[in-house]
């Protein structure tokens, strides 16, 4: 796979040897891509530069085309070779001896370490070639005009759960038993709707836990033996190094499970017992079709957001902890303003999904790509729009500030508990009142809550105390059945929906931000003004039976 450091070098290399110019290096230097490729599509350099300049650096190059050989390769060898890792990595496997493995590649490098783990030999032989003839061997092993060579998905076996014998599999350890586990434990994620996928080692075994509906769950243990084969797997099929298990790692794994499609954003931590595995499982298909009046927010408060959004310049803010929406409610308002007709830009980190029409650019802080610079940068990219994933410091506050009072719409989050309080956090960044109340159009605060399984739910009536406490109008609600059913895979819950403190900034709200007014005199204006607070918009729902009183109280505090 592609790397920035490496690709300097190899770029350097060609720049002393006359192949390409300075202009080249600049354009190149600081992309993650496949440079080889660029360099030969775009006509910078032939496929006869290349082969003459890796003659210069390496002593196997195929000059003559005799070496790499669809004809040549070892089948049985081909074979231990994951599909994906052979296309993502330009490596075509030719031949095994007892103690070396022969590959080729038209990369000027490639991870050895990976390549000894799949055969299970000390040493790795590479021949040099290039990118035409390792591309039509690879169309010619996986059938012709069936697989994207630029596709960066992964299809996996997972389309049902294995029945895996644990024991015989301590026993064996085999690669492919190891497969078969690592897939079923995607397929079943998938199938239970869970959304991160924890695998943790421990002293005496390895846990495996789903977070389904922002709860985790205990769903399987592992013997020892099999923690790093397992975690190996899924970091071969992120592209992680599997040799390196002593600091963290991040990568994305592409799949598709049961004709869906699957996003993995994976992250390694090594623990005392060896290497934390957290998998995110995000639908990339899902983001395309969302919108407000699906994540559950009032049909007024709908309309009112709609409203604000579509206003030329101003800043909107979502804010809240991690897990709780803010991410899918600005994604959700960008599919609205998402036109042809606008320019809009957004600073991520990461880049949870991408989303055709929009200019995404994802936070790198090693490689200089902070939310400063990029934000500075938006401002000479002619937009209309621009989403800032996340107001961490004074510097990206007040550039995003000024740029919605200069004619841009600004969307953003802010880790904060409720929407007046935003107010203050902005302060005590250094932003003077003056800004924020000339460029803040609205605050959503949201948590978000699980839905009770519309199948097993039971209904109860309030007692009048609950009623008066907690300003509950139904004569029913319900509450969860503890033992559950089929549909909601026994849990009483089934799917999560969004409570949301909204305040929009008027008059009278811009006049107490500019008189620095204190949080609780912001918020009894704005609720005077018609804002319900988180836990209002709560028991809305507890008297529509969507949640239930308990879901509530555990995400919200009564007012």
């Amino acid at each position: 796979m592609p790397d920035i450091e490496r690709n300097l070098r190899f770029l350097k290399f060609l720049q002393n040897e006359g192949l390409i110019d300075d202009n080249t290096v600049k354009e190149l230097k600081d992309l993650d891509i496949d440079i080889v490729s660029y360099l030969v599509e775009t006509k910078k350099i032939t496929e006869q530069d290349l082969l003459n300049a890796y003659s210069k650096m390496f002593k196997l190059v195929d000059k003559d085309g005799s070496v790499v050989n669809i004809d040549k390769i070892d089948k049985n060898l081909l074979n231990l070779f994951p599909q994906d890792f052979i296309v993502k990595n330009k490596i075509i496997p030719i031949s095994m001896s007892d103690n070396s493995v022969t590959v080729a590649t038209y990369m000027p490098y490639i991870d050895e370490n990976q390549i000894k783990y799949i055969t299970k030999k000390p040493n790795v032989i590479t021949w040099y070639t290039t990118p035409s003839k390792i591309k039509n061997i690879i169309e010619n092993l996986f059938h012709s005009g069936s697989i994207d060579l630029n596709a960066e998905e992964v299809y996996i076996e997972a389309q049902q759960e294995y029945n895996i014998n644990i024991e015989k599999l301590v026993e064996q350890s085999s690669e492919s038993a190891i497969v078969k586990l690592a897939d079923s434990i995607l397929y079943r994620a998938v199938k239970d709707g869970a959304s991160d996928i924890h695998i943790e080692p421990q002293e005496k075994e390895i846990v495996l836990r789903f977070r389904i509906d922002g709860m985790l769950k205990k769903i399987d243990t592992y013997p020892t033996n099999i923690k790093d084969p397992l975690v190996s797997r899924f970091k071969i099929l992120a592209n992680l190094d599997i040799s390196e298990r002593r600091k963290p790692q991040d990568g994305i794994i592409k799949i598709r499970i049961s004709n869906k499609k699957v996003q993995l954003r994976v992250s390694t931590l090594p623990t005392i017992f060896g290497e934390k595995l957290v998998m995110r499982v995000q639908f990339p298909d899902e983001f395309s079709a969302l919108k407000l009046e699906t994540l559950g927010f009032e049909e007024d408060e709908v309309k009112k957001l709609k409203q604000t959004y579509t206003k030329p310049y101003g800043i909107i803010l979502v804010v809240g902890p991690t897990g709780s929406g803010k991410t899918t409610t600005l994604y959700s308002i960008l599919q609205d303003l998402n036109k042809e007709d606008v320019n809009i830009v957004t600073a991520e980190d990461p880049v949870e999904i991408n989303i055709p029409g929009l200019n995404q650019v994802q936070i790198d802080e090693k490689v200089g790509r902070t939310f400063e610079a990029v934000l500075r940068s938006f401002l000479r990219q002619d937009p209309d729009i621009m989403l800032v994933g996340e107001i961490r410091d004074a510097i990206t506050a007040e550039i995003a500030i000024k740029s919605s009072l200069t004619g841009h719409l600004v969307l953003s989050t802010l880790h904060v508990n409720d929407a007046p309080s935003t107010v203050a956090r902005l302060i005590d960044m250094g932003i003077e009142p003056f800004l924020i109340s000339s460029s803040l159009l609205a605050v959503s605060a949201q948590r978000l809550v699980r839905k009770l399984c519309p199948h097993c739910k039971i209904p109860y009536e309030p007692t009048k105390e609950e009623r008066e406490y907690y300003g509950i109008t139904a004569d029913v609600i319900y509450k969860p059945n503890k033992q559950g059913c089929e549909y909601c895979n026994h849990l009483g819950y089934k799917g999560r929906t969004v409570i949301a403190e909204l305040m929009f900034a008027d008059n009278e709200i811009r006049e107490a931000i500019n008189q620095r007014k204190t949080t609780e005199e912001i918020r009894e204006i704005a609720i005077k003004k018609g804002m319900k607070t988180l836990f209002q918009s709560g028991i809305i729902k507890v008297n529509k039976g969507i949640t239930s009183l308990e879901e509530v109280l555990r995400v919200s505090i009564q007012d």
